[in-house]
């Protein structure tokens, strides 16, 4: 599933940070990432994407004519990660492969960077796209173009073995003046924590997966708040036994229905003809069942993925 790196792909694995799938919420202030070279040695600061293009020249035109996107990601299984070194893969990386050498992009330049940075940072030039699909919300969509949607979600928790406090929704949560839960800084989990009326003295933001699970498995959280399937990705690259998935789980009711988010790649609102060249691959791959057959190799379930016919549309969801 994952391909090898080529020298243009430039990865920077220290930090991590939970999938950029949330339930509500604006990412932070950018914090630019290093770029290393495929050995791992410091690379020499290359130009901002925005600085290499010309006055006239659209950023997929730029693109087609260098033969590479700059493209970020945060490291949080099955969306996007690095299995083994020199290798990155996951579910939205690999949907990427597929379209961008249909659109004219033969290759691409993965950026690793903390999930708070990747909005400000695609503002800034820093990179053209956002390689992982998040989650498209009504304030996300004032600051960048969402293509449509690319996989519809649900809510999770990542608890100690056995759910001390059986805690099966954010509602649990908010019942038991003892329940603390953490959530990823930038995310969209400490906006549903407030939502559903957990007070913020028990909810805790760290910078990533890493770090919340730290605070889990040391007494400082009773759960960590991800996407349903930020939670099988996690516990599955932490493979301890002494954490599991707080099944069956409950997703949040959000102004009076569940709150299942739909999310999508973006670019720059001013990047028109590269957002229809990737929405018309990714009305292609719906037709055609690819979407459906990549995503499943990540053990996406076939009804998270929006058919051609889908409800959710990128419109409607900015509109919400």
């Amino acid at each position: 599933m994952g391909a090898r790196l080529t020298r243009r792909e430039a990865i920077y694995l220290a930090g991590s940070s939970l999938v950029a799938l949330g339930a509500g919420g604006v990412l932070a202030a950018c914090q630019p990432a290093a770029q290393a070279t495929p050995s791992g040695t410091a690379a020499t600061a290359a130009p901002t994407a925005a600085s290499t293009t010309t006055a006239t020249e659209s950023t997929l035109a730029k693109a087609r004519r260098l033969g590479y996107i700059t493209a970020a990601y945060t490291n949080a299984s099955p969306f996007g990660f690095s299995d083994r070194p020199g290798n990155v893969t996951g579910a939205d990386i690999e949907t990427l492969r597929i379209i961008l050498p249909k659109i004219g992009i033969k290759d691409q330049q993965f950026t690793i960077v903390p999930f708070a940075s990747l909005i400000p940072g695609l503002q800034a030039g820093r990179f053209d796209l956002l390689a992982l699909s998040v989650g498209i919300l009504p304030a996300r969509c004032e600051q960048v173009a969402f293509t449509e949607p690319t996989q519809c979600i649900g809510s999770g928790f990542a608890v100690l073995k056995g759910n001390p406090l059986g805690l099966h929704s954010y509602e649990d949560v908010a019942k038991n003046p003892n329940a603390r839960l953490a959530v990823v800084t930038g995310g969209a989990e400490g906006s549903t924590a407030k939502a559903v009326g957990i007070p913020d003295n028990r909810v805790s933001a760290f910078e990533g997966q890493p770090q919340a699970l730290a605070a889990l498995k040391g007494g400082r959280a009773d759960a960590v708040a991800l996407t349903s399937m930020g939670v099988v990705g996690m516990l599955k690259s932490a493979n301890d036994a002494a954490l599991e998935n707080a099944l069956p789980f409950n997703d949040p009711i959000v102004g009076g229905k569940k709150a299942e988010l739909c999310g999508g790649f973006a670019v720059r609102k001013d990047d028109k003809d590269f957002l229809s060249a990737l929405n018309a691959e990714i009305a292609r791959m719906k037709s055609d069942g690819t979407l459906k057959e990549t995503y499943g190799k990540f053990d996406f379930r076939p009804e998270m993925i929006p058919g051609p016919e889908a409800e959710h549309t990128t419109a409607n969801l900015c509109k919400a």
